[in-house]
């Protein structure tokens, strides 16, 4: 599955940074007259507009502060109370203390044209709670405003999140022209991540090639996190195109420069690719490098496939080391893998009772595609040594595995002992 990414941990801490520090000091004369004529002389008692944007935040009742935050960045503010009112019914009063937190000013007023405006970021948590309430329209036009009035970093956090929404609503189009304004607005981080995204959405969409071109900018960015999971993507494009040399190639680049998470799934599937041609020196070298990095989860999976390739070749001896490595690893579906392989091999080795206590370890890892596996396994075993009741106990276990052949084998055993 590709890996789209659409929320908003992305959005930097620099967006918190309160008013106070951001050297904005007050409203500008023209903010200050529109802010006292769309509000009654009442909601201003005690507040001066003429003092600190945090001052006239904090001074202001809910939905003075709904206004502020929205209202002042508009050509029309008594419009934009009334789409607030509309589109986002008691947005205002139950966000207050975020929106106490930004404080607004007019646009007007930003001594640095390239600093956070506190209405974009009020529109963002807006549009984020909205989306959270499921009041569709009122996200979009909170985000479709943040968009507008943001500066690179809100403009792209804004634009990724929207097209997150109109992707789940089924809108492809929307979604993807939200990521390129992302992706061309000029926050480098971001920009990588809609890159990503983009290419996700157009793989979905069947258009391969721009899917690709979409991941190659993302890649070509540099970006610690982001072009790692492009890697990724990249991957599993190939993969499902059935360009398997190509999907090597990408999977292993993502294991080498991705996050651990990211290069955890980018080396299952390199494991798997390199499982199916059979390369232990490849799968050597994988688990190796992945050993000198310390990452005993991404080890642990190419452990597992180097496993799975030396018994098929029929060298269960040296099987034998790199599972008992993944158990000693601790992983626990990779633990459940090697436990129920080992306990196979110690049994055809004629160690049936060390078969029986790997057996154990997989039953015992709450796995069911593993445990219950592992427990005819056992009961095969059992029954082999004439121990019919606990045999028995285990065939029961496994037959409610989900697992349509393991439960018919469970349940065909269950029949041959009672019988």
């Amino acid at each position: 599955m590709y890996s789209f990414i659409a929320t908003n941990e992305y959005v930097h801490a620099a967006l918190g940074t309160p008013l106070s520090d951001s050297g904005i000091d007050s409203l500008s004369d023209d903010a200050a007259a529109r802010m006292e004529e769309f509000l009654e002389p009442e909601d201003l008692d005690g507040v001066d507009p003429g003092g600190s944007v945090f001052d006239i935040a904090l001074g202001g009742d809910a939905m003075v502060v709904g206004l502020v935050a929205l209202g002042l960045s508009s050509e029309d503010p008594q419009t934009e109370l009334t789409n607030i009112r509309q589109l986002l019914p008691g947005l205002v009063e139950d966000l207050e203390p975020e929106l106490r937190a930004y404080g607004v000013v007019d646009g007007t007023a930003m001594g640095d044209p390239g600093a956070t405006h506190p209405a974009a970021v009020a529109n963002l948590r807006m549009a984020r709670e909205a989306t959270r309430r499921g009041l569709v329209d009122g996200a979009v036009y909170a985000y479709e405003r943040a968009i507008s009035l943001g500066p690179p970093q809100v403009t792209a956090s804004a634009a990724i999140e929207l097209a997150a929404l109109k992707e789940q609503k089924g809108d492809l189009v929307a979604a993807i022209a939200a990521l390129r304004t992302a992706a061309d607005g000029g926050d480098s981080d971001l920009g990588t991540l809609a890159l990503n995204n983009l290419g996700v959405i157009l793989a979905k969409q069947g258009r391969h090639e721009q899917a690709r071109e979409a991941y190659q900018q993302a890649i070509a960015a540099n970006h610690a996190e982001h072009s790692g999971l492009a890697q990724l993507n990249l991957a599993i494009l190939f993969h499902e195109l059935g360009d398997l040399p190509a999907a090597r190639v990408s999977a292993d680049h993502a294991v080498e420069t991705a996050t651990p998470e990211t290069a955890r799934r980018a080396g299952k599937i390199l494991g798997d690719l390199l499982e199916r041609e059979q390369d232990v020196e490849g799968l050597r070298r994988a688990h190796e490098r992945a050993a000198e990095r310390g990452d005993r989860a991404l080890a642990a999976t190419f452990g597992c496939s180097l496993g799975s390739v030396l018994e098929a070749q029929e060298r269960p001896g040296e099987a034998i080391g790199y599972y008992r490595d993944v158990i000693a690893a601790g992983e626990p579906r990779q633990v459940a893998f090697a436990a129920v392989h080992l306990g196979r091999i110690q049994d055809r080795g004629g160690e049936p009772e060390q078969a029986l206590v790997s057996y154990r370890v997989a039953s015992e890892s709450g796995l069911p595609e593993y445990a219950q596996r592992a427990d005819l396994l056992t009961g095969e075993l059992l029954y082999r040594q004439g121990r019919a009741a606990e045999a028995r106990a285990a065939c029961r276990r496994a037959a409610e595995s989900p697992d349509g052949p393991v439960a018919d084998a469970a349940r065909t055993l269950l029949r041959r002992l009672d019988s």
